[in-house]
C-alpha cells in the first residue's frame, strides 16, 4: 500500500479537523471539505487495493463501482456527529487540538479499511486469458476467436464461455484450451458470439 497516498488523505482529513477546532470554518464549510476528502481518500484507496490484485480502476466492475460508492457515501453519515464533537472540544470552548486525534485517526484508518476491501472484492474476480490448447490439433473457429481474449471471471460466466464447453463448435469433449490468470489489461470489446 503506498505510504504517500494514506499520508496525503491523513492531512486531508486533518486540514478540515483544525479549520474547524481552530473556528477558522463553520460547520458547514467542514462538512463541505471532509465528505470531498472521504470520496477522493476512500476511492482511491478501493481501486488502489483492487490494482493490488491486478484490476485497474476502468477494469472495476459495476457491482465493484457500486458497493465502493455505497461504502463511502455510508461514511458520510457519521461527519456530522464528527463535527459536534470538534465544536465541543474547540479552541473556542477551550478544548485542546489533541483531543480530536483518536476520532480522526479512526478516520484515517478507513483507508486501510477500504484498500483492503477493494483487494478482496477484485480478488474474487480475477482477469482469465483463454489459451489455445498446446496439443496437436485443428482448433475449432470459436476457440480460435477466443484465443487471447482477457475478461474477467465473471465475464466469462456471464456469457456462459469456457474451455471444454458443449457450446464450442468443437463441442468440447477433445478442446484442450485453458483459461490462464494474468493481470494484463482486458481485451477491449465484447466477448465475440460462438460457435
Amino acid at each position: 500500500m503506498p505510504g504517500a497516498t494514506i499520508d496525503r488523505y491523513r492531512t486531508m482529513i486533518r486540514q478540515p479537523v483544525y479549520g474547524l477546532w481552530s473556528g477558522k470554518l463553520n460547520m458547514s464549510g467542514f462538512i463541505e471539505i471532509i465528505t470531498d476528502a472521504l470520496w477522493t481518500g476512500l476511492k482511491g484507496a478501493w481501486e488502489a487495493g483492487a490494482k493490488a490484485a491486478g484490476i485497474a480502476p476502468d477494469e472495476m466492475t459495476d457491482r465493484e463501482i457500486s458497493q465502493m460508492q455505497t461504502d463511502i457515501f455510508n461514511q458520510f453519515q457519521y461527519v456530522p456527529g464528527f463535527g459536534q464533537y470538534i465544536q465541543s472540544v474547540s479552541r473556542a470552548a477551550g478544548g485542546k487540538l489533541e483531543s480530536t486525534l483518536p476520532r480522526m485517526n479512526m478516520w484515517v484508518a478507513r483507508y486501510k479499511e477500504f484498500y483492503e476491501r477493494g483487494m478482496l472484492m477484485a480478488k474474487s474476480n480475477l482477469k482469465y486469458r483463454w489459451i489455445l490448447g498446446i496439443v496437436k490439433t485443428e482448433h475449432c473457429n470459436s476457440c480460435l476467436k477466443l484465443s487471447g481474449k482477457i475478461k474477467r471471471a465473471s465475464q466469462w460466466l456471464e456469457a456462459n464461455i469456457y474451455p471444454k464447453s458443449p457450446d464450442l463448435e468443437c463441442g468440447g469433449q477433445h478442446c484442450a484450451c485453458t483459461f490462464q490468470q494474468t493481470n494484463e489489461p482486458l481485451s477491449k470489446g465484447r466477448l465475440p458470439k460462438i460457435p
